[in-house]
């Protein structure tokens, strides 16, 4: 995404993966508060203590609708 910081990027990657793996809500560390105010202000995570996840705004910018989880393989 244009106009974000390179930690901003980082927490939002780590978000989608983590979104992906079925888990919305992700705790990040209070060195990190000053990061997720920025991407609160721009409409992207909301926050919760610790815990952040996206808003609709980050989930429809950020997922794709069409990203299907890949077929597990039995090992």
């Amino acid at each position: 995404m244009i106009g974000l910081s390179l930690t901003e990027d980082l927490v939002l990657e780590v978000l989608v993966a983590r979104h992906r793996l079925g888990e919305p809500w992700w705790p990040f560390a209070p060195r990190h508060r000053q990061t997720l105010t920025r991407l609160t202000i721009k409409g992207l995570v909301e926050v919760d203590g610790d815990r952040v996840q996206f808003t609709e705004l980050g989930r429809n910018t950020l997922l794709s609708p069409t990203w299907k989880p890949a077929a597990r393989s039995r090992a």
